[in-house]
């Protein structure tokens, strides 16, 4: 029969694994294991942690201290979930609004992989007069992910970008660019410069919502 094992054997790569995938649940509970012993207590200095963890159930803006200390840490780290949240905030808050920081830091998530960064970025650039043909570059690689993976993808940066606007207290405004006109006849289905106007239109209203109460949120 094997020896039994102890947590004292454990790798600090365990360790480190251990502790981001509980902390990714809550962080209360990373706070608990965290103090149990001196060797979790060490581990949870691991940059690591705060660099890789998935951020899916923080919001943007969360109220709780704990929950603050930890996207600060994580913003640190270089987390690209980290990154992503505040530059929505920088675009999207009117309280902490610095667009070019925004645009800079959703485009630097965008080329990480953020497809949601994309989807943001793209929006925010095509209600931007000098920037809106940058904007619709940016969403041609939405296009092409659209075209492979379906319309699951839109779905999904629809629903993560209304999660990070109904945590904004306080929300700037987006105005779309007027629609110049189209020969695809307002067909958003077949022309990708209709569709994504009408992207950025929804983005807008969803803005605007927010300002006069929350979001409902799937």
């Amino acid at each position: 029969m094997a020896d039994m094992k102890s947590i004292f054997d454990l790798s600090n790569d365990v360790l480190s694994e251990i502790l981001k995938r509980t902390i990714e649940n809550s962080v209360y509970d990373f706070m608990q294991i965290r103090e149990t012993c001196k060797i979790f207590y060490e581990a949870a200095k691991d940059e690591y942690i705060f660099a890789t963890m998935s951020l899916h159930n923080y919001g943007c803006m969360p109220w709780k201290i704990e929950a603050k200390k930890l996207l600060e840490k994580a913003l640190m780290a270089n987390n690209p979930q980290a990154l992503y949240r505040e530059g929505m905030l920088k675009c999207f808050c009117h309280v902490n609004y610095d667009v070019d920081r925004g645009v800079r830091l959703l485009r630097a998530m965008s080329d990480r992989g953020v497809t949601e960064a994309t989807y943001a970025l793209g929006l925010q650039l095509i209600c931007i007069e000098s920037r809106a043909s940058e904007g619709y570059r940016v969403l041609q690689d939405l296009d092409a992910i659209y075209f492979e993976e379906g319309f699951d993808v839109i779905t999904r940066c629809r629903r993560v970008t209304s999660r990070m606007i109904a945590d904004i207290w306080t929300t700037s405004q987006l105005e779309p660019l007027k629609r110049v006109y189209c020969p695809c006849i307002d067909d958003p289905d077949r022309c990708s410069y209709c569709f994504w106007n009408y992207e950025a239109e929804y983005l807008a209203d969803l803005l605007e919502r927010r300002n006069y109460g929350p979001l409902p949120i799937s």
